[in-house]
């Protein structure tokens, strides 16, 4: 039986920014069976729209303005138990993505928010959970340096810096030049982190870095 019984699945949208909250409208308003009921721009804005307005979902970033989206969720569960929540992320690091999801949302996506919106819609208002593949990317390539060396795998800013220029097609010498270092030293922090996170080729480089949010996919 689908979470869902009325004819079309009712959003509420709440992100501080009003661009971003047209983009998310914009993004499901051709989707049949879904209906955007309202926007709202903050934590305590969203708690008053659903005391009027009972939507089945509730779309909400994690970082607003005083009340986080994080506390807001929690009150919205509490008092709105019937909603289900799928959060939106603008960051892809480990922390961020382990406190999204302690938060027990329905529906967790980052970055490509209004790409996989639709999709995130349909599996939440099923009964199901929904997390966008970037998300599924990152936690798999985490958990598979973390199962190679039996701990958390942190890059320091420098091999941070070296993993989005190899992702972006720098060749050593053009990583030494562009960081002011001897290329001997660009081999080292090549290897070094490549060894941490059990990389063995520049595809696997490119996806951990896109993953991570250190780079973006080309089209």
């Amino acid at each position: 039986m689908e979470f869902v019984t009325r004819k079309r699945i009712q959003v509420v949208i709440v992100d501080s920014d009003a661009r971003v909250r047209r983009a998310l409208h914009i993004s499901l308003r051709d989707h049949t069976g879904v209906v955007v009921v309202g926007e709202a721009k903050d934590g305590p804005g969203a708690l008053r729209l659903l005391k009027t307005r009972r939507p089945d979902i509730v779309v909400m970033n994690v970082s607003l303005p005083g009340m986080s989206g994080f506390e807001a969720a929690a009150r919205i569960e509490k008092r709105f138990p019937g909603v289900r929540i799928v959060l939106l992320s603008e960051n892809l690091d480990e922390a961020s993505v382990q406190q999204a999801l302690q938060a027990h949302p329905a529906g967790l996506l980052i970055k490509d928010a209004s790409v996989r919106l639709p999709a995130a819609i349909r599996e939440v208002a099923a009964g199901r959970k929904y997390v966008s593949p970037v998300v599924s990317r990152f936690l798999g390539l985490v958990g598979h340096a973390k199962r190679r060396t039996g701990k958390q795998i942190q890059l320091t800013p420098r091999q941070r810096e070296v993993v989005r220029l190899i992702a972006e097609g720098f060749s050593t010498k053009q990583i030494a030049d562009r960081l002011g270092i001897s290329v001997k030293t660009a081999q080292t922090h090549r290897a070094q982190l490549m060894k941490r996170l059990d990389l063995h080729d520049v595809a696997s480089v490119v996806r951990y870095a896109i993953a991570a949010g250190l780079a973006t996919a080309s089209n």
